[in-house]
């Protein structure tokens, strides 16, 4: 007569199996976080050359979005502790929430909006009921060095290597100044004072 180990410990490789898509998510996240701007090209970076510079960009990473969607789909549910998988997937879906920007398109902005709705799949929300994006924000998830922080002071930190005040660094990173503002909208004021 079995006791039931058997099947436990499988189901248990099923959910590792699974939740190692994380990492890869991760990885392929990070790549599509836009690089600096090669400045000075001119003195004011002219549209035209913005547009050729993203120009490659946005098929590369319309690709890794992709690829994103259909790891997060293999996914099944999910603990809130692999959230912290998923702080370079925020960045790179504020930089290329909006197809109308230079270093989006209406393909790779689609493609952010299926990756949410996966998202609240995968961590059991609400989106109707939760609005965009607020609830993964408003979260803690354990580190060891921080034992509690908010998903939205991770990635606070996160801005400070591209949107330093230094010499005006933050003009060379567009993306991520549109993608700062963005994020920014996700939470409400009461929730992050």
């Amino acid at each position: 007569m079995s006791d039931g180990s058997g099947l436990k410990k499988s189901v248990r490789g099923i959910a590792l199996k699974l939740d190692s898509n994380w990492p890869e998510v991760c990885d392929l996240a990070t790549s599509c976080i836009l690089p600096k701007l090669p400045l000075p090209i001119s003195a004011e970076l002219e549209e035209k050359e913005m547009a050729l510079f993203f120009l490659n960009e946005k098929g590369r990473i319309g690709k890794n979005l992709q690829n994103i969607l259909q790891l997060l789909k293999n996914i099944k549910k999910s603990p809130a502790a692999m959230r912290k998988h998923i702080i370079p997937l925020f960045l790179v879906l504020g930089e290329q929430e909006d197809g109308h920007q230079l270093w989006s398109s209406s393909a790779n902005e689609e493609k952010c909006s299926l990756i949410i709705a996966e998202l609240y799949r995968i961590f059991d929300m609400d989106m109707a009921e939760n609005g965009p994006l607020s609830p993964f924000f408003l979260r803690d998830f354990e580190t060891i060095s921080n034992p509690i922080k908010t998903t939205f002071a991770h990635l606070l930190k996160s801005f400070r290597p591209t949107l330093g005040l230094k010499e005006g660094k933050w003009k060379s990173y567009p993306a991520a100044q549109h993608a700062f503002q963005w994020l920014l909208f996700q939470v409400k004021v009461s929730d992050i004072s």
